[in-house]
């Protein structure tokens, strides 16, 4: 069950309370990745104290944070692609063969609106994806990824490509939803 799990204090996700029957009926597990950028959620230590905060671990919920491991991620090879020819997300990704995207629809200053889209792309991104992604393909290291920001056509560009590994992989198993 891909989410987005919540900046502090904001409101602007869904709410595991709110997604408890989904989960219960799946007997699934909410997936997450850490960000790119300064946040609480840069780091798999801080971030997990603020899934805690949220209510993520409540009730027994499981959580994945697939790119707890930075140094660690999956690279997929696109065949077909607008502006990346590759991309990156989070390792645990390799431990599910079906997923549920439970989007939120949301402003994004480089994207537009964000919904399935968004988590499909820079939601599932490892850090070093989120970096990818949002330089086009031009730094993987996030320390640099502000000063190497790409323009919105190219960086939404990147945005489908990346995407679009994320949905090929579950499509060769016939098992995501959105």
């Amino acid at each position: 069950l891909k989410v987005h799990s919540g900046e502090p204090g904001g409101l602007y996700f869904l709410k595991p309370n709110f997604l408890q029957n989904i989960y219960d009926y799946t007997k699934g597990t909410f997936l997450e990745c850490n960000t790119a950028y300064p946040s609480r959620r840069l780091e798999t230590s801080t971030h997990k104290e603020l899934l805690k905060e949220n209510g993520w671990y409540d009730n027994g919920r499981k959580i994945d944070l697939m790119d707890e491991n930075p140094d660690e991620d999956i690279e997929f090879h696109l065949k077909n692609y607008i502006q990346i020819s590759n991309t990156f997300a989070g390792k645990h990704l390799e431990l599910y063969d079906s997923c549920v995207v439970l989007s939120h629809f949301k402003g994004h200053q480089m994207g537009g609106f964000g919904g399935a889209l968004k988590q499909l792309s820079i939601g599932f991104a490892s850090r070093r994806g989120k970096t990818w992604i949002h330089t086009a393909g031009g730094t993987e290291d996030y320390n640099e990824m502000m000063k190497k920001v790409a323009p919105q056509e190219n960086f939404t560009n990147s945005m489908a490509d990346a995407a679009s590994a994320i949905v090929n992989y579950f499509k060769e198993k016939g098992k995501i939803v959105y």
